[in-house]
């Protein structure tokens, strides 16, 4: 059985649900992107985004516009730190 979280959820499985850790692993997610290969494991939680359905039209759209510009523009997809 494949189950897919985190490093954090190691705490979980071992102590509070008795899984033997030897029988833990981490595999790779691969979604077809060019050069994946070489970027090491990916998790598939940071890739769920929301927008507040309540808040104004104004802030949906800052928050869409805001997205749009992390995924595809030069500066947003590089960081810094």
């Amino acid at each position: 059985m494949f189950f897919q979280n985190g490093s954090w959820e190691y705490n979980t499985l071992v102590n509070d649900l008795g899984m033997n850790k030897d029988d833990l692993t981490m595999i790779p997610i691969y979604c077809g992107v060019e050069g994946e290969e070489k970027a090491g494991l990916c998790s598939g939680t940071e890739n769920c985004w929301a927008v507040n359905s309540k808040a104004s039209e104004d802030d949906i759209q800052a928050t869409l516009d805001f997205m749009y510009w992390v995924v595809t523009s030069e500066s947003g997809t590089k960081m810094d730190g």
